[in-house]
């Protein structure tokens, strides 16, 4: 299967639901995304960087009980990989 392969991987960029959703993020302009530094948003945002460019990409973290110091230490050291900007949720 196609799991765990990058996102700069050929075959996962011509993937028709990657060409699909960096259609639809496209079309929005602009995104913010919820970035908790998982696999998923971690996706999610090099998604909007390949369809927007990361000057049209907000990465944004939540503060709370909940996502603690660790996991918005991840959030901080992985948004620089994408050239994306990370701001918090409050």
């Amino acid at each position: 299967g196609k799991a765990g392969r990058p996102v700069s991987d050929p075959t996962t960029l011509n993937d028709p639901k990657y060409r699909r959703l960096t259609e639809i993020l496209r079309d929005l302009g602009r995104a913010a995304v919820a970035f908790s530094g998982g696999v998923d948003s971690t996706f999610l945002a090099a998604a909007a960087r390949d369809a927007l460019g990361s000057d049209n990409v907000l990465l944004v973290t939540a503060i709370s009980e909940t996502y603690g110091p660790r996991q918005q230490g991840d959030a901080r050291r992985l948004a620089p990989l994408g050239r994306c900007r990370l701001g918090p949720a409050r």
